[in-house]
């Protein structure tokens, strides 16, 4: 159980009556030493017994749009025999785009058997996951004179997730850009044979169930034993698109601007009908993320994924990390999205690599 500096005061009111009463004939002086000791033993008792475990669930919509309320609710029910005479909760609610944190602080009175809800605002300006997260409940009694942590059981609800979705609009691209990310690929497989018969995977010994169509007579005459052709297979996944999540500033307009900037342009690629990935280093789980898109719905989930891990300083581009990865490394095409150009040489390594910047953005 703490103490406030309330009870201090108190403490020190009943040593003065107490002072007053002995060395004075007042005779209020006996009054004031009953008054203060039924306050302090009156908070206290009533601190210590009430307020074991109590149930709370938090409601939030799944989905809002930036810069507009959303309804949320924090429902605490007290399972105790003893009514709590005041129960205070706070709630944390973090976007885990941009680390902006505010808390959400809420008194309740409740009977036993009973539940306290209360209903509040949810507003961001920013897009990106919005978690919430009971923290803490307290009990006090009515003067808040003593006060103590209570725990939440095993029925409660203690996380919900609000997602902030970005603005999406579809951008201007030119017929001869589309062409050239949706033409056939010029790359294959360097990891994997498949069945194109126009490009060559490797060449190996016959072994039972080879076709003998696939035959390489030419080399087998010259080795005298009867050599395979393997067929390459085409990359399907032609198009990468990297978004380098490095803050330039501590603006958190300037997150907003890249978030709604990729997700246009891969919503507009999707729409031309040109399917791709999405790639990112997420911080969180330490690890580079990609997410292929080739539906509306995929494009929706790889979006959701993409605001719910943070922004972060770092010394590595996400061309750095997107090389340190064990991601397949065939793709035909890269798009990186960066205030900086220095990942372009390394993509380039890999594919045709075109750079937005914060000109594209803004």
């Amino acid at each position: 159980m703490k103490v406030s500096v309330r009870t201090f005061i108190l403490i020190g009111l009943l040593l003065a009556s107490v002072a007053l009463y002995l060395f004075t004939d007042a005779g209020y002086a006996a009054f004031l030493v009953v008054l203060f000791a039924v306050l302090l033993g009156g908070a206290a008792l009533i601190t210590g017994l009430t307020g074991g475990m109590i149930s709370a669930v938090i409601q939030t919509p799944l989905q809002g749009e930036r810069g507009q309320k959303a309804k949320a609710a924090f429902t605490v029910s007290n399972p105790g025999r003893l009514p709590i005479i005041k129960c205070r909760t706070k709630v944390i609610a973090e976007n885990m785009l941009n680390g902006e944190k505010d808390e959400i602080n809420s008194d309740f009175s409740i009977w036993p058997g009973k539940q306290d809800r209360i209903d509040f605002a949810l507003e961001d300006e920013h897009c990106g996951l919005l978690k919430l997260t009971a923290a803490e409940a307290v009990i006090t009694d009515p003067l808040g004179i003593f006060s103590k942590k209570t725990s939440y059981d095993r029925n409660s609800e203690l996380d919900s997730n609000l997602y902030y979705l970005p603005q999406i609009a579809e951008l201007v691209i030119s017929p001869e850009e589309v062409s050239t990310y949706d033409m056939e690929s010029y790359k294959y497989s360097q990891s994997q044979k498949g069945n194109d018969p126009s490009e060559m995977f490797d060449i190996k010994a016959y072994g039972e169930g080879d076709s003998y169509k696939a035959i390489h007579w030419k080399l087998s005459s010259k080795l005298d034993e009867i050599m395979i052709r393997e067929h390459g297979l085409p990359i399907e996944n032609r198009v990468l698109v990297i978004l380098d999540k490095r803050p330039s500033s501590d603006d958190k307009n300037q997150i907003d601007k890249k978030i709604e900037f990729t997700s246009s342009l891969s919503y507009t690629l999707l729409r031309k009908g040109v399917y791709h990935s999405l790639g990112w280093f997420d911080y969180l789980n330490d690890r580079f993320e990609t997410v292929r898109i080739d539906s509306e719905e995929s494009f929706w989930m790889a979006v959701t994924s993409l605001i719910s891990s943070p922004f972060r300083d770092s010394d590595k581009s996400a061309a750095q990390q997107f090389a340190e990865s064990d991601i397949d490394k065939e793709f035909s095409n890269y798009i990186y999205i960066s205030e900086e150009a220095d990942g372009t040489e390394i993509l380039m390594n890999y594919g045709k690599t075109d750079l937005y910047g914060p000109e594209d953005f803004k």
